[in-house]
């Protein structure tokens, strides 16, 4: 029998609370909107997950990844559990979480806490392509990040070190080295949420959805009360 893939969705998200959340979007819309947001974004985020875990021939593990210590002592009903994300920028702390988990599993995906329409059947694909092969997948962002990164391969922490982040050049320096590793299969783009106009998009998105989870609708109709 052929042996079951294991594999480990990470969530990279900060903890409303303990850490100022959302501050670009807070700055057009309020601080106790933009911590709803995140609030119900993240639950989009878990419910797409848990469905992840139902749903995919490899075996998932959800994990939570957050910069505050603190925030490892909270309940995690949502995860199978929470780790540190550790110091420095976005690519050291991808870096360590990486190292940290892929000695026990086969690959690992990332996402952020603020993509909740990322759907079911795009990132069962990309579990597949990581289950079958040596590979990288990518999603990226529409302004020029990325919204998703996945490994099945070990990587050398410096090539984080080489990528800029929060650039518009972003999403292709670093397609551009996982290249010259092994194959990097880019998936759908999508926006994230930083300013109230990124809300009206994601609104749109959400109505040309065929079908929502029960968290994504709840998101949708706070939308439409904000809007």
């Amino acid at each position: 029998m052929e042996k079951q893939a294991k594999g480990v969705i990470v969530i990279f998200a900060k903890t409303v609370g303990l850490s100022p959340v959302k501050t670009r979007l807070a700055k057009d819309i309020g601080t106790e909107l933009a911590e709803e947001f995140q609030r119900l974004s993240l639950e989009a985020v878990y419910e797409t997950c848990q469905s992840l875990k139902q749903l995919s021939c490899a075996h998932i593990e959800i994990i939570k990844a957050v910069p505050e210590l603190e925030a490892l002592s909270y309940p995690h009903e949502y995860v199978d559990r929470m780790i540190y994300q550790g110091q420095g920028d976005l690519g050291a702390k991808i870096s360590s979480v990486y190292k940290q988990l892929y000695k026990d599993h086969d690959f690992l995906i990332f996402v952020g806490g603020d993509c909740p329409q990322m759907g079911v059947e795009l990132i069962l694909d990309a579990i597949d392509r990581l289950s079958q092969r040596s590979s990288f997948v990518l999603g990226p962002a529409l302004d020029g990040g990325f919204w998703l990164w996945g490994g099945s391969i070990e990587l050398n922490p410096f090539l984080w070190q080489e990528v800029p982040y929060s650039q518009e050049e972003t999403f292709q320096v670093l397609q551009e080295k996982l290249h010259d590793i092994g194959p990097c299969f880019k998936l759908e783009s999508y926006g994230d949420v930083d300013h109230v106009d990124d809300l009206k998009s994601l609104k749109l998105c959400f109505l040309n959805q065929k079908k929502l989870s029960k968290s994504q609708a709840r998101l949708l109709n706070w939308l439409d009360h904000i809007s």
